[in-house]
């Protein structure tokens, strides 16, 4: 009927807002515009959460926090896609990310905990060897 007719073109039409919002974080990170890109992202991620593009863009800022030493910040945009993602590499990607960056911060034993969790065994000798980092940090 008209109300799943009108549900459909309502959640094509997110995605198609989505999508091009993430184009525009695209571009202005490829045109080397850190804040735009970081102010751009910020609203996709609010504006679509629930979308893919939300999780890559919460990677890329973590990406840039990383680069610019904010670790706590990197570390609480790679915590959403942790929890917020529904694809099991993006979540596993973010939470191998994230254990370095607890290691950064000199918390070996957070990072450890967090590697407790595996959401997708193919990166299983990633998980393995940043789990060996870990523990040499402790010592």
């Amino acid at each position: 009927g008209y109300g799943w007719r009108y549900y459909k073109h309502y959640s094509y039409q997110k995605q198609v807002q989505a999508a091009q919002a993430y184009q525009m974080v695209l571009l202005s990170d490829s045109q080397g515009e850190k804040d735009k890109t970081k102010k751009t992202a910020d609203r996709l991620v609010k504006e679509h959460p629930d979308s893919i593009y939300a999780t890559t863009a919460k990677l890329l800022l973590a990406s840039y926090n990383v680069k610019d030493k904010q670790y706590p910040q990197a570390y609480a945009d790679l915590q959403w896609v942790i929890d917020h993602s529904e694809v099991a590499g993006f979540k596993q990607i973010a939470r191998l990310r994230a254990a370095r960056v607890l290691l950064q911060m000199k918390k070996p034993k957070q990072a450890l905990a967090l590697l407790k969790t595996i959401d997708d065994p193919a990166y299983a000798k990633v998980i393995t060897v940043l789990k060996k980092q870990a523990s040499r940090y402790q010592t």
